[in-house]
């Protein structure tokens, strides 16, 4: 049951930096698009850096 629980939890975190990039490139004008895709990526790499190290 906690394999199936992570499995699905995994899933779920693995579709939010695929989406970040659709409803940037969707929404956000050319002229301001690298700016707004650094500001919604950065936090995410630092997540994915520091999880590593602070899981027990």
């Amino acid at each position: 049951m906690r394999v199936a629980a992570r499995l699905i939890q995994a899933l779920g975190a693995s579709c939010i930096p695929g989406v970040s990039m659709i409803i940037t490139n969707r929404y956000i004008p050319m002229n301001r698009r690298g700016e707004a895709m650094r500001k919604s990526h950065s936090p995410q790499r630092w997540r994915l850096g520091s999880g590593r190290s602070s899981e027990g």
